[in-house]
């Protein structure tokens, strides 16, 4: 019973912290970002561009990740040599651009440049531009909404359609030739996770609380949470971590939240530095080490645990944390690799004398490997101690005897060390 709720609260926590992820709060934010500066393009006169010119030419535009709008400006000129007095699109959205994006209003406000001559602007999807430079008009199409025929200038504001667009040209003219410039910027929104709703609203310091000795138990924390693999990479999110959870709580409003509320914050938090510090290799290899831990409690609950030890000698030889060799460690044990189990064991409790997982599996060994005396030292270590979950050490004890007897694993010790503990 006991490793079949292991499995389903292992499930049941990577189910909540997808959830999670899923429904993160995010602020967002916009800015203005120009997708081709203002250029002159020479356009022929239909005639001449039968001869030797061209009297079209289409413009690339690609729009960014979290396009709300786009916009365009343009103007013909009757020669090349003519003055055109021009504002900057991108100079005057900036100025617009708020929390809520930019109004229809204010875009009615923008300077609109003064043209001479006419021209069309057609914009495209990708597939239509060599068609389209190539004059087979009855291959092409366009969109009738944001593209403008025989206009000398004009402002134009899109919606997002698709991602990839081509901007057409043309020269309506069948004597003269034209000079066009055309601008094209983008108001992009971008998702800023909040973290701490508190410091959203209170928009103040809190790195100046975070002293040295209280960070340092916090990386380590994080840093630990990569089950021992200590790499460049895991130190730049660790540290990315750190920064975050510094920058959005004081240390007392992160102690404050439960257990489960610390979890899920930190998993959004280093959901955001895996893509920031470009260490998403990182995160996958932290993935399939969950799912080789899941294996691993599923080969103990069949009782393959043959299967187990291999797998779980593997896990810790790449992620040599001591929850994983404590993995090992018991894996050794059930296979009845017992003199490997207590060199592991031995050595994991020399360091860490009061983890209970550690020091009840090497009181198991002691027990099936005829160590007696050892064994019920080991065994009375605890006697009427609860851990922080509320589970008594005889409670613990008894629970792995019955699942050793569940699995064949036999010994005549186990009453003795029950009437020890005064387990019934």
């Amino acid at each position: 019973m006991k490793q079949i709720n292991l499995i389903f609260t292992l499930i049941a926590i990577c189910q909540s912290l997808l959830l999670a992820q899923q429904n993160r709060p995010f602020d967002t934010t916009y800015s203005v970002v120009t997708l081709s500066p203002a250029q002159n393009y020479y356009l022929d006169s239909r005639i001449v561009a039968q001869i030797n010119g061209r009297s079209r030419i289409t413009l690339p535009v690609q729009l960014p990740p979290g396009t709300v709008k786009w916009y365009y400006t343009f103007a013909a000129l009757e020669s090349k040599n003519e003055p055109l007095e021009w504002v900057s699109l991108a100079a005057q959205l900036t100025k617009i651009v708020d929390k809520t994006g930019i109004s229809a209003t204010l875009v009615g406000q923008i300077v609109k440049p003064t043209g001479t001559a006419a021209c069309d602007i057609y914009v495209l999807d990708t597939e239509g531009g060599t068609q389209f430079e190539a004059k087979n008009d009855d291959k092409w199409q366009f969109d009738k909404n944001i593209s403008r025929q025989n206009m000398t200038s004009g402002v134009v504001e899109s919606y997002l359609s698709k991602s990839n667009l081509l901007i057409g040209l043309s020269n309506p003219s069948l004597k003269s030739g034209i000079n066009v410039k055309i601008e094209v910027s983008a108001l992009v929104a971008h998702l800023t996770p909040i973290y701490n709703n508190m410091k959203h609203i209170r928009n103040n310091d809190t790195e100046s609380a975070w002293t040295g000795v209280l960070r340092e138990p916090f990386f380590k924390r994080f840093q630990e949470s990569f089950e021992g693999k200590l790499t460049p990479s895991v130190s730049e999110v660790s540290m990315c971590i750190l920064s975050k959870v510094t920058k959005n709580f004081t240390p007392q409003e992160f102690n404050n939240l439960a257990q489960g509320e610390q979890e899920v914050v930190i998993s959004w938090i280093k959901k955001d530095c895996y893509a920031e510090t470009k260490n998403e290799a990182l995160e996958k290899r932290m993935m399939e080490l969950e799912e080789m831990k899941l294996k691993i409690n599923q080969l103990e609950q069949s009782g393959d645990f043959g299967s187990m030890a291999s797998l779980a000698e593997r896990t810790a030889l790449e992620f040599p944390s001591i929850p994983i060799q404590t993995t090992h460690m018991r894996a050794l044990l059930l296979s009845n690799q017992l003199g490997k189990a207590q060199t592991l064991a031995e050595t994991l409790a020399k360091h860490n004398p009061n983890n209970w997982d550690i020091q009840l599996n090497l009181a198991h060994i002691y027990l099936l490997s005829n160590q007696y005396k050892e064994a019920e030292k080991a065994y009375l270590k605890f006697q009427k101690k609860t851990n922080t979950e509320g589970v008594t050490w005889e409670k613990k004890v008894a629970e792995d005897f019955d699942f050793f007897i569940k699995n064949k694993i036999f010994t005549s010790s186990y009453d003795n060390i029950k009437k020890k503990l005064k387990i019934k």
